[in-house]
């Protein structure tokens, strides 16, 4: 299992890399086909990643979540644990979160 979340679907299963989005095997055609729309209807600069998101905001309604006055140290503490796994601070909270409502 990859520790990559897919940027369209928000599972760790992101195996494919195009055009800055991570994607699983199942969004990477949603994301392909995206993209080819979006510049055959004329548009100029089309980016794999606002395709993606605009997909995951359209199936979750979560939306942006902002976490203000987080403890430096913590911060820190996460960033170095992240980097350890070879992960953005974004994908490792994001696994800890999938990992936590996994054991509800």
């Amino acid at each position: 299992m990859s520790d990559r979340i897919c940027d369209a679907c928000g599972k760790p299963q992101a195996f494919i890399h195009y055009g800055g989005a991570m994607l699983c095997r199942t969004c990477d055609v949603d994301v392909k086909q995206a993209v080819a729309q979006a510049r055959e209807s004329g548009a100029r600069n089309v980016s794999a990643l606002a395709e993606a998101r605009k997909i995951f905001r359209s199936q979750f309604s979560g939306g942006d979540i902002i976490v203000k006055d987080v403890p430096a140290d913590l911060k820190a503490a996460a960033q170095g644990v992240a980097e350890s796994a070879g992960l953005s601070l974004r994908e490792f909270i994001l696994s800890a979160m999938a990992d936590k409502t996994k054991a509800r």
